[in-house]
C-alpha cells in the first residue's frame, strides 16, 4: 500500500511541477491540430446538444479525438480559458499522469510490485510522454484509456455478477 501512495505522490508533485513551468505555454502555430480542437472545444455551446457537433467547427482535426475534446470542454471551464493552449496541455498533462499510475497498476498485476514500480519509474521520467504533452498530443488520452481498460478487465473475476459486468462495461 505504501508503495502506489508514494507512486501517487511522486505523480502529483511531478504533473503540478510541469504545469506551473508551462503555464506561459502557446500555440505552435494557427494550423496546428491544437488550434483547431481548442477552437471546437470553445464552441462547445453551439454543437446543437450532441459531442458529434464538436465535427463542424474543427477544421477535420476532431475526428477520433471526441474524448480529447470532451476533456478539452471541461479544462476551458476549469480555467476559464477558450482561446489559449494551457488547456491543452493541461488535458495531455493529466492523461500522462494517469497512464504513468495505471502502468504501475496493470504490471503489478502481472508481475509484481518491483516489476511494476521500474516500469513506472522508466514511463514517467522517459522524455517521449512529456514531448507529447508539451505539443499538446492527444495520443496520452488514447493511451490512458487503453491502460484503464486493460486495468478493469485485469479486475475481473471468473463468475458472472453485477460488478463483472460493470468492468466489462468500463473497460470498452
Amino acid at each position: 500500500m505504501f508503495i502506489i501512495g508514494a507512486i501517487i505522490i511522486i505523480t502529483i508533485i511531478v504533473s503540478l511541477g510541469v504545469s506551473w513551468l508551462a503555464r506561459g505555454i502557446i500555440f505552435e502555430g494557427i494550423n496546428h491540430d491544437s488550434y483547431k480542437q481548442v477552437n471546437a472545444a470553445a464552441h462547445f455551446s453551439d454543437w446543437g446538444g450532441w459531442p458529434s457537433g464538436m465535427q463542424q467547427f474543427a477544421s477535420g482535426k476532431a475526428w477520433m479525438k471526441d474524448v480529447g475534446v470532451l476533456l478539452l470542454v471541461l479544462s476551458q471551464l476549469i480555467f476559464k480559458d477558450k482561446k489559449g493552449f494551457y488547456p491543452v496541455f493541461i488535458v495531455s498533462n493529466f492523461a500522462n499522469a494517469v497512464s504513468a499510475i495505471l502502468v504501475f497498476l496493470v504490471a503489478q498485476s502481472y508481475w509484481g510490485t518491483n516489476i511494476g514500480f521500474f516500469l513506472f519509474i522508466l514511463y514517467f521520467f522517459c522524455f517521449w510522454p512529456f514531448q507529447i504533452v508539451l505539443v499538446g498530443g492527444l495520443q496520452g488520452i488514447a493511451q490512458m484509456l487503453f491502460l484503464l481498460s486493460i486495468y478493469t478487465l485485469q479486475q475481473t473475476e471468473q463468475v458472472l455478477s453485477l460488478s463483472n459486468i460493470t468492468l466489462f462495461t468500463v473497460s470498452g
